[in-house]
């Protein structure tokens, strides 16, 4: 009896070391499974965070470009409204300048048509004709028109 009460304390060791063991498996595999599942989520977590990142480091680079472009364009436009001022200046300077040939012109004209008709008078009698300044300007008129077309 001695033997059977060692053979059931032996089987009643081992059986306690298995249900020990086996509990042991049961708790390591939950914790195996747990710390797979919490790995898995702090990948997932670099993953986002290396995401947003990427995103965040493409926004920067396309406002950098951005700010690049408005730059460059305002120079442009500064340049342009620089240049067009001075040919607007240039260009009235010049308009100026015609106007007051075109009436210097036709002041030449109307005297020179003066002293010949004022020689014709005197020599043949014939009618006296000059320009005056309202037939001036609606000649100037006509050559603005021609002009323009």
């Amino acid at each position: 009896m001695k033997q059977s009460t060692r053979g059931e304390a032996t089987s009643y060791g081992d059986s306690a070391d298995g249900l020990v063991l086996m509990t042991s498996f049961v708790t390591s595999s939950y914790s195996a499974g747990s710390l797979y599942i919490q790995t898995q989520e702090k990948r997932r977590r670099r993953g986002r965070i290396q995401q947003r990142a990427t995103v965040h480091q493409q926004m920067l680079l396309e406002l950098a470009i951005a700010k690049r472009f408005a730059r460059f364009s305002r120079k442009i436009q500064q340049k342009r409204k620089r240049s067009s001022s001075r040919l607007e200046s240039a260009g009235a300077k010049q308009l100026i300048t015609y106007e007051e040939l075109r009436k210097a012109g036709c002041q030449l004209l109307s005297s020179i048509q003066n002293e010949e008709s004022d020689r014709s008078l005197q020599s043949k009698g014939r009618k006296y004709f000059y320009f005056s300044e309202e037939r001036c300007t609606k000649m100037e008129r006509r050559q603005d028109s021609l002009l323009e077309r």
